[in-house]
């Protein structure tokens, strides 16, 4: 049956959308022209797509309208926040993180192919990032590595975590491939060593958490997962022991100075939650509320509540948390149900690594905002990219036997 006009209009514009997103998710951590540019090509592909007649892939509709709703929390909290703390540039900044995920929904809802399309494109901007960030960190005088594109070695570390488990998610489908296994290993190295680099505890327990996840997941043989969890206890004893001074035991973890900082902080913001708790003080408002930390070394100033629960209650109040519990609690939900009925070994590595990769920032958002910026845009996206499996992969899922 010959193509209308329509058709071909719609099918342009998709595959605008669709490079918009690559662009997006290939430069997230080393370019921020390429993150403005890819948002913004999305955008023009989805609206255009919408103006000459064409429908969004948004299934499942409740997790969307979560999202949605926790959107609308932000804007309200914007809209009753004093006038010194609001401003509508924040949620401007949250449309744009959240954005990812009705957007690769979108694509992958219209072509599940392009699943793989946008897994290869996470990981290869991941390796560029983390080949770029060490060099930068090796010519510089930097005491943690960081990323092209997130200057901050915590939230660098958020993003290789993630990165990290995901690849190790598709190794474990791809490892036996002659040029796909060799490039992910690559993928998955880099993205460690890099970790490593950033000296950034949360992200450390995260990128453990997901790894072992992964590996619960992807293979049979649950005793190497007990073997790898019991290698870790004993790789970090082993190097608590050598490197009593080292930044990541230093005075026993839970007695350093930034733990300790960590606490007051969450006791103060609990406080300023209190204060308003239905609405909160305003998206984006937790730097100008004063916040700060005495201790002998001096004053510190918070710039975010280093948990992503207590800073999203301190900014957008019951309202704002509650959509967004929501939302990540259906999103888990939609991404382990795609797992359980992927039966393509490519599809369910991707769901896998997917799954893994959102436990990485969930588990290190205990210790900071791992839901804003960059590492916010790859949480989005994954829970997107994780759930998107269509009807044909609906079959008994076969797990990998390595």
């Amino acid at each position: 049956m010959p193509r209308t006009r329509r058709d071909r209009l719609l099918g342009a514009f998709e595959g605008l959308e669709t490079f918009g997103v690559s662009v997006l998710l290939l430069g997230l951590p080393w370019s921020e022209a390429m993150k403005s540019l890819g948002l913004a090509i999305a955008a023009v592909g989805l609206l255009a797509n919408l103006a000459v007649g064409g429908r969004m892939a948004l299934a499942p509709k409740w997790t969307h309208l979560c999202l949605g709703l926790y959107f609308c929390a932000a804007g309200l909290s914007l809209a009753l926040a004093p006038d010194h703390l609001s401003g509508p540039r924040e949620l401007l900044t949250v449309g744009m993180t959240i954005a990812a995920f009705p957007l690769v929904a979108d694509v992958c809802g219209r072509r599940p192919s392009r699943r793989v399309l946008l897994a290869f494109v996470i990981m290869a901007g991941a390796s560029i990032g983390a080949v770029l960030g060490y060099f930068e960190h090796m010519a510089g005088s930097y005491h943690r590595l960081v990323l092209p594109s997130i200057e901050n070695a915590i939230p660098a570390g958020e993003y290789l975590g993630a990165t990290m488990a995901f690849a190790m998610g598709v190794l474990f489908a791809e490892a036996s491939a002659m040029v796909a296994g060799p490039l992910l290993g690559f993928c998955a190295g880099a993205c460690a060593l890099a970790l490593l680099m950033t000296k950034s505890r949360g992200p450390f327990l995260g990128a453990a958490a997901g790894a072992l996840l992964i590996g619960a997941v992807s293979l049979r043989r649950r005793w190497i997962v007990l073997a790898a969890s019991l290698a870790l206890v004993a790789g970090a004893t082993l190097f608590w022991t050598i490197n009593p001074g080292s930044r990541i035991v230093k005075e026993g973890v839970v007695h350093s100075r930034s733990a300790v900082n960590r606490i007051r902080t969450w006791e103060i913001s609990i406080d300023r939650f209190a204060e308003r708790p239905i609405v909160g003080h305003g998206v984006g408002s937790f730097a100008l509320l004063g916040i700060h930390i005495v201790d002998e070394i001096g004053v510190e100033w918070e710039q975010n509540a280093h948990n992503v629960i207590v800073h999203s209650l301190v900014e957008t109040g019951l309202t704002g948390t509650g959509a967004l519990v929501c939302f990540l609690i259906l999103g888990l939900r939609d991404v382990v149900r795609a797992l359980r009925r992927t039966g393509w070994r490519h599809h369910r590595a991707i769901t896998a690594g997917s799954l893994a990769g959102v436990a990485v920032l969930l588990v290190s958002g205990v210790f900071s905002v791992s839901i804003d910026a960059e590492p916010g845009i790859l949480l989005f996206a994954l829970l997107a990219l994780g759930a998107s499996v269509d009807a044909q992969s609906a079959s008994p899922a076969k797990v990998n036997d390595d």
